[in-house]
């Protein structure tokens, strides 16, 4: 995501406000004068595993609407244009800033820190932490005694609830849904507006009162499971002598099972408005507590029907993100990976990104003339795929770059012409299975891939049918609300709108996919099914005590099928610690990368020099972003293992608390030890670098001449502000110990051998940070490995 943004200063006296042109990629969020690359220049530089927290500023803070602080080392303070563009921005910076989160804050200040004092709530102390509860509470390893003095209610593993959506009230989720709806159907008129607005605080009431009432219900039936081995254990304290075992042998240690259960949640997006915001605010947040204190599994569920920025319909990238994220979760989840909630819409049938050019001639020959040059000017060939395809081109680069925010959009009209257009052109030229993909829903493609294309669907789905059984009654109020689907028609430029009519062609593919197709794959230990009567708006909890009983029922439902799938699958768990999970993950990580790795001889033998040195001093392999560090440092560590070495490697950023010091150093001492038959330190690990270092050194002196130690780190410049400037690292190592530090240089040349000897520890902007770090650690010089850019291009190779 790029735009031009306004950005607070984050130093000097005078806080000055400047426009600057952000990029978000990559997990980095930059920004540039100008216009950005290549004529800009690049100002800053927040790698988003390092933000605690993503949260909005008051207004009346700085006098400037639209805000946005991004914490990280310090509090950056954007300004949007709109209220639509901090949408954006919030939801993109939020969902990035997730999947690599390492830290999170618990607490945040709404307002900022002027006249020595924060303007939210009047404190004098710059360092406090904050005063209102982030959107996503702690990570999981901030203690349970900070959660409490923060007053954050939600656990670390419910972080990414519901798309990343905040958690707010059921009743803002009624009105503006009904609102919204009927706004959209243009079905509200002046006269009936004081009645509107009576039905939607009265759905608001009667919808808070669900809320308390279903909080309770899932509450209550929580707190009688238990598990299934007897009294609950603390997982993240386990150890397994297997396990050590094997890491002592410096093989690669036992598979471990994922530590999360990663749910998908898959619906269609307006007519389950209060289900998944149900789930969001009281099933998920109590069922991620109760996941992690009796298995250890933190829950994530994803829900990409809330948060979907326009530019991901403007790319044609809907279908493509939603099955990719529903692959993640089958991957990923150690129980459970997709839920279907279907209520009486088959859903939105999006465009094909691309179509075979050979299928596509076919298309264009049945189409129609005026419908084929509309196929023409929005698809175009592509001769450099093998085989040649035709690409939907992005809204964007006909309409226009603000298409989404024109009130006079044109893309609605173009999208239902084009989706018409090859509708009835496959129905022409193509056999029903190849035609049946210009008919199919988003919602429909993700059962494909999660039920019918999948193993071990009754194991790892549950199906939820909501169904009016008077719908038929009612399809034009059910249409404005947007609860069936309907056709919209085209029609000509001297037209003022758009005429709608009932898809039957869409009921007739939701029938067969709901009633025939998934109701008898997954049986009904994994369905359920609510028949219910239809109410003005839909779903009307004010109106009708059925669709009150229905809310809580499915709540119920919900959480005992959760319950029952995940206690199921974690029976026999082999329940690992954080320490053993990242011991795990870095070996794999290690041997993946140096499976494809072929280092020149040169290289190679400057590595078995590396291994084979008597020499007391640390090894910096170090070069510019993309030299093959990496590469050199797992074939490194690859050869250690082959020479008898007993070997500890951690990829800084690869795990989550790797990238601190502190907790970086704890699990070094933990595992050298065990790599040596030590049995765990006795008392807690001290929290003091000075103390931790100590203790750092004693373990590399577990090293003797049989048995020789390698302890590896990979991206040091990822380390945070305590050890970035590696004063922990021994000048010296004990025998038979040798230490390797990969990090990445600012220049392509190695620092001068000044930089090394002593000197000024006074940084200079002039200096990269790899001579900074070299200035403050004074490594000496004789022990670096410069890597160049030729031997890292055949290290890829």
């Amino acid at each position: 995501m790029r735009g031009r943004l306004v950005k607070r200063s984050q130093s000097g006296l005078i806080k000055r406000f400047q426009t600057r042109y952000f990029i978000l990629e990559n997990n980095t969020l930059e920004y540039w004068t100008d216009d950005g690359p290549p004529t800009g220049q690049m100002k800053g530089r927040i790698p988003l595993h390092t933000v605690q927290a993503v949260e909005t500023v008051e207004e009346r803070a700085l006098g400037r609407p639209h805000m946005i602080q991004v914490m990280h080392q310090k509090i950056l303070y954007i300004q949007c244009s709109s209220e639509q563009e901090q949408e954006d921005w919030l939801t993109a910076l939020r969902h990035s800033w997730m999947t690599v989160a390492s830290e999170r804050a618990p607490t945040y200040h709404s307002g900022v820190y002027v006249a020595s004092r924060w303007s939210c709530c009047h404190n004098s102390d710059k360092h406090d932490g904050g005063c209102r509860p982030t959107t996503f509470g702690p990570s999981p390893t901030t203690p349970r005694s900070a959660q409490r003095a923060s007053g954050a209610t939600v656990p670390s593993p419910a972080a990414s609830l519901a798309g990343l959506q905040p958690a707010h009230s059921l009743r803002n989720v009624a009105t503006s849904a009904s609102v919204s709806g009927r706004s959209r159907a243009d079905s509200l008129s002046s006269d009936s507006s004081g009645a509107s607005e009576k039905y939607d605080v009265a759905q608001g009431i009667a919808l808070d009162k669900v809320l308390e009432e279903a909080a309770q219900r899932v509450a209550t039936s929580l707190a009688a499971q238990r598990h299934p081995s007897g009294p609950a254990r603390d997982f993240r304290r386990t150890a397994h002598a297997d396990f050590w075992d094997s890491v002592r042998a410096s093989a690669a240690p036992p598979t471990a099972q994922s530590n999360c259960v990663r749910v998908y949640i898959s619906s269609t997006r307006a007519d389950s408005v209060l289900e998944r915001q149900l789930l969001a605010d009281i099933v998920h947040p109590q069922l991620a507590r109760w996941c992690w204190r009796l298995f250890g599994l933190q829950l994530y569920c994803v829900d990409l029907r809330e948060g979907v920025m326009h530019c991901v319909d403007g790319n044609h990238d809907t279908l493509d993100i939603a099955l990719n994220e529903l692959q993640q979760c089958q991957a990923q989840s150690a129980a459970l990976s997709c839920v279907c909630l279907q209520g009486d819409k088959y859903g939105h049938c999006p465009l094909p990104s691309r179509i075979d050019s050979g299928e596509f001639r076919r298309l264009r020959v049945a189409a129609s003339e005026q419908d084929g040059g509309l196929l023409d000017s929005w698809f175009r060939e592509d001769l450099n795929q093998v085989p040649t395809c035709y690409l939907l081109q992005p809204v964007s680069s006909i309409l226009g770059d603000r298409w989404e925010r024109d009130s006079g959009n044109q893309w609605p009209n173009i999208f239902y012409r084009l989706q018409q257009t090859l509708q009835t052109a496959a129905d022409k030229c193509l056999d029903q299975d190849a035609a049946r993909r210009y008919v199919t829903s988003v919602a429909d493609a993700e059962m494909q891939r999660a039920v019918f294309q999948s193993a071990d669907a009754t194991d790892r789905c549950l199906y939820f049918r909501r169904k009016f059984v008077d719908l038929k009654q009612y399809l034009d109020a059910a249409a404005e609300v947007e609860y069936v689907d309907v056709d919209r028609l085209s029609v000509d430029s001297s037209s003022t709108g758009s005429s709608t009519k009932h898809n039957n062609s869409a009921r007739r593919r939701l029938r067969n996919l709901a009633e025939r197709r998934l109701t008898t794959v997954l049986g009904k230990d994994n369905s359920r099914r609510y028949l219910l009567h239809w109410q003005p708006g839909g779903l009307n909890t004010a109106a009708s005590r059925e669709h009150t009983e229905y809310l809580l029922e499915f709540c119920d439902d919900y959480t005992q099928m959760l319950v029952a799938n995940i206690t199921q699958h974690c029976k026999a768990r082999r329940a690992y610690s954080p320490l053993q999970h990242t011991i795990v993950e870095q070996r794999q990580f290690a041997q993946e990368v140096a499976k494809g790795v072929v280092l020149p001889a040169e290289l190679e033998q400057q590595v078995d020099r590396i291994l084979g040195s008597k020499s007391a001093a640390p090894v910096v392999l170090h070069g510019p972003a993309g030299s093959g560090k990496t590469y050199c440092a797992a074939f490194l560590a690859q050869r250690a293992v082959q020479l008898g070495f007993a070997a500890a490697v951690r990829f800084v950023g690869l795990t989550p608390g790797s990238c601190s010091t502190v907790t970086l150093l704890q699990g070094l001492c933990a595992e050298l030890r065990a790599l040596y038959g030590l049995p765990p330190q006795p008392t807690p690990l001290v929290y003091q670098l000075e103390a931790l270092r100590a203790q750092f050194y004693q373990a590399l002196g577990l090293a003797s001449a049989e048995r020789p130690l390698l302890v590896l780190l990979d991206g040091l410049e990822q380390l945070d502000r305590v050890g970035r400037h590696l004063g922990w690292v021994p000048r010296r190592l004990p025998p038979h110990t040798r230490l390797v530090l990969a990090i990445r240089s600012g220049a392509s040349q190695p620092a001068s051998p000044d930089h090394l000897r002593g000197g000024s520890a006074r940084a200079d902007p002039r200096v990269s940070r790899l001579q900074q770090m070299r200035r403050h650690s004074s490594l000496p010089l004789e022990a670096e490995v410069a890597l160049s850019a030729t031997a890292a291009a055949a290290a890829a190779a």
